[in-house]
């Protein structure tokens, strides 16, 4: 018996930062069997006869499941069909360029995080003094002791 899957997100939906790392490390569990069954599925692989014995009838999944949607090309420049691939990596580099600038963007110049997310809105400012540490919220209201 598990937790429905809207109770799983009630438990992390006022908490951004959990909510976001619940769904980024879900994808690298699912990414990661993908890729070690794909793997596996490559090893055991007979391509002597592929009219009468094709992938699915040797148990194959994944592969086919990955051709199926297209995906024949690799970032290292190989390709299942035998074709040549010209620029493999440029998605993932533009991908990954698109978001860092996205996050930099949450920065201002006087070191201010300031993050518009749903649920919460917060900006805040962390300073250390010889003291201890200094929190100063703007825009907002701290509820607690310090």
């Amino acid at each position: 018996m598990g937790l429905p899957w809207y109770r799983v997100h009630t438990v992390v939906l006022n908490d951004p930062g959990r909510l976001l790392a619940v769904h980024i490390m879900h994808t690298a569990l699912v990414a990661g069997w993908a890729g070690s069954m794909a793997l596996y599925e490559l090893a055991v692989f007979d391509p002597s006869d592929p009219v009468l014995d094709p992938m699915w009838r040797q148990g194959m999944f994944v592969i086919p499941f990955m051709t199926r949607l297209g995906i024949t090309n690799s970032w290292g420049g190989w390709s299942i069909t035998g074709g040549t691939v010209t620029n493999p990596g440029v998605a993932c580099f533009g991908f990954g360029a698109f978001h860092l600038l996205l996050l930099l963007e949450l920065c201002d110049g006087d070191g201010i995080v300031r993050a518009d997310v749903p649920f919460r809105r917060a900006e805040s400012k962390y300073s250390v003094e010889q003291v201890g540490v200094t929190v100063e919220f703007y825009g907002g209201e701290l509820n607690g002791k310090m």
